[in-house]
């Protein structure tokens, strides 16, 4: 009986330790990318991610809807054991292998949750931060920053499977005007109206991640979207509408 307690421990130890599986998902809306977690049940202790675009830059990021991760050991202040400023997540590029930030083509994102055992633990989904890009049509890749840790679970020495899942902007939904999931001569029409009822020089500044007409990403409605908008129906051919998809 001693022997196969023996054996039975030794094959405990040996076996590898389960992974966990930590999705990163990134779903665009109108320009701004809200980036939430999903874990099986084991929890992330702190999330270490580049965010990268291949075209454009990376112009704010906002972890206002963030309560759990709100701890950034990047440029966290701690005095006398006291957490005097929690820091930002956005890293600082002039630690090594730390993207540029904003305004660049890539930002590193560090987060971390502290709290006491008598606190309430981080859920196992939640909502992260957002970030908006400048160019609606760029490519966005996010991965693991290895130097920080990437994703550090609970127990430090649990394997991860990191998983991202991304679902990019639609430039031509932007050009949805009357939102009827269909681009055709009406929003052609519109955009039209709108620009001649602003008058010379026919530019409209909006804000970052406008939902509409502005196709380019450079917050401004202009003649140039009127022009992208006359390329895609024109390309599409009579009777001249697109579907959204």
């Amino acid at each position: 009986m001693k022997k196969l307690v023996l054996v039975l421990a030794v094959l405990l130890v040996s076996l590898p330790a389960m992974a966990a599986t930590v999705t990163i998902n990134a779903d665009c809306d109108s320009g701004v990318y809200e980036v939430s977690y999903e874990t099986d049940g084991n929890l992330p202790r702190a999330f270490a991610l580049d965010i990268e675009v291949d075209a454009g830059t990376i112009d704010a990021v906002d972890t206002s809807m963030n309560t759990a991760y709100d701890i950034y050991p990047g440029s966290i202040v701690i005095i006398d054991n006291d957490i005097n400023d929690p820091g930002s997540a956005v890293c600082g590029n002039s630690y090594p292998d730390t993207l540029g930030g904003i305004g660049t083509a890539g930002v590193t994102i560090e987060m971390g949750s502290l709290y006491a055992d008598s606190d309430p633990a981080p859920d196992t989904s939640g909502v992260l931060f957002t970030f908006t890009v400048s160019d609606t049509a760029a490519v966005v890749t996010i991965t693991e920053n290895g130097i920080r840790g990437g994703i550090v679970m609970e127990d430090p020495e649990e394997p991860v499977v990191f998983d991202p899942n991304i679902v990019p902007c639609d430039i031509f939904c932007l050009a949805d005007l009357n939102g009827d999931k269909v681009i055709s001569l009406i929003d052609m029409s519109m955009l039209y109206g709108m620009l001649g009822q602003a008058g010379p020089p026919y530019s409209i500044p909006v804000p970052p991640g406008n939902p509409a007409a502005d196709l380019n990403g450079d917050n401004v409605i202009s003649l140039i979207d009127m022009s992208m908008l006359y390329g895609m129906l024109g390309q599409a051919g009579p009777p001249y509408s697109i579907p959204c998809p």
